[in-house]
C-alpha cells in the first residue's frame, strides 16, 4: 500500500505520463470498437450455441484448420515485427520518463525523445523477443488444455462415466496452467524495466527480481486482474447485448466507450507504475541483502 500510494503521488506531478495514458487507452478503445474479431467471436459464440466450452472448441477448431494456419503464421510473424516497432517507438520514452519519475529525477526537456533515442534498441528486440515467445506459449497452452476441453466436452454430450476423470483433469490442468502463465508473464513483465538499469543480463536480473517475491507479486497482480476482467466482461456483455439486440443509440454507445476507456486507462497506469515501482523497491532490497552477505 506504501509503494502503491508513494508511485501515484510521483506519477500524479508528471502531467505527460497521465496524458499518455488517456491517448494510448483512446487509441485502443478506438481499435477495439471497430475490431471485426468481436463480431466473429460473437458469430462463433452462436456457433456454440451461447455455451462457453463450444464457444471455446469451435475457436480450436477454426484455428486448427490446415488452410488457415500457413495465412496466420505469415500474418502472425508480420504483425509481431509490427507490434514490436510501435511499442519501441511509443514505450521507450514513456518507461524511460516513468523510471525517471519513480526515482525523482529531476524534470528535463526533450525527455520523451531521449528515451527513444537511448532506449528504442532495447525495447524493440525486447519486445520481439516477449511477442515472439508469447505466440509460441499461446501454442503450447492450447495443445496443453485441449486433452481436458474434449473430456469435458464428452462428459458434457452424455458420458457420466468420465466425470471423475473429468474433475481430476481439469482441476491439474487448470493450475498447471496458472503457474506457468504467472511464471511466464512475471519474467517477461519485468524484463522490461530491468532493460532500463542493466545492459546486459537483463532478462537475468528480471527473473531474480520475480523468484524473490513471486508470491507477493502474484497476488498484487491477481487482483488487477480480476478488476479489469470484471470491468471489460461488463461492457463486453453490454456490447454483445446491444450489438444482438440492436436496441442502444449513440448515448449508450457513448457510454459504453467511455466506461471502456477509464477501465483500459487505470488498468494501464497501474500495471506500468506498479511494474516500475515494485522492480526498483525489490531490485534495492536484493542490493541490500547481497551486500550484508
Amino acid at each position: 500500500m506504501k509503494l502503491a500510494k508513494g508511485a501515484l503521488n510521483r506519477v500524479v506531478s508528471r502531467p505527460f505520463i497521465i496524458v499518455f495514458s488517456v491517448l494510448l487507452s483512446l487509441l485502443y478503445c478506438i481499435v477495439d470498437f471497430l475490431n471485426p474479431l468481436v463480431a466473429v467471436m460473437f458469430g462463433v459464440s452462436a456457433m456454440g450455441e451461447g455455451d462457453l466450452l463450444g464457444t471455446v472448441i469451435s475457436l480450436i477448431q477454426l484455428a486448427l484448420s490446415p488452410s488457415l494456419l500457413l495465412k496466420a503464421g505469415l500474418w502472425i510473424v508480420a504483425g509481431v515485427v509490427l507490434a514490436a516497432l510501435i511499442a519501441g517507438l511509443l514505450f521507450s520514452g514513456y518507461f524511460y520518463i516513468l523510471k525517471n519519475t519513480l526515482e525523482d529525477a529531476p524534470r528535463k526537456r526533450g525527455e520523451y525523445f531521449a528515451g527513444i533515442k537511448k532506449y528504442f534498441g532495447r525495447v524493440f528486440r525486447t519486445s520481439l523477443a516477449v511477442l515472439s515467445l508469447s505466440v509460441v506459449f499461446l501454442v503450447f497452452l492450447i495443445v496443453l488444455s485441449i486433452p481436458a476441453l474434449f473430456v469435458s466436452w464428452s462428459w458434457k454430450e452424455g458420458k457420466p462415466e468420465l466425470f471423475g476423470m473429468m474433475l481430476l483433469l481439469d482441476i491439474l490442468t487448470v493450475v498447471v496452467v496458472f503457474f506457468i502463465f504467472m511464471f511466464f508473464r512475471l519474467y517477461l513483465s519485468y524484463w522490461y524495466p530491468a532493460v532500463y538499469s542493466f545492459q546486459k543480463g537483463s532478462f537475468g536480473m528480471a527473473k531474480s527480481i520475480v523468484d524473490e517475491k513471486f508470491w507477493t507479486l502474484v497476488g498484487r497482480w491477481v487482483l488487477i486482474d480480476i478488476l479489469f476482467i470484471l470491468g471489460e466482461t461488463l461492457f463486453l456483455s453490454l456490447r454483445y447485448r446491444q450489438s444482438s439486440g440492436g436496441d442502444g443509440g449513440p448515448v449508450l454507445i457513448s457510454m459504453l466507450f467511455a466506461g471502456e476507456l477509464v477501465t483500459v486507462m487505470l488498468f494501464f497506469s497501474t500495471v506500468t507504475t506498479f511494474l516500475f515501482a515494485s522492480f526498483r523497491t525489490i531490485s534495492n532490497q536484493l542490493t541490500d541483502k547481497n551486500q550484508i552477505e
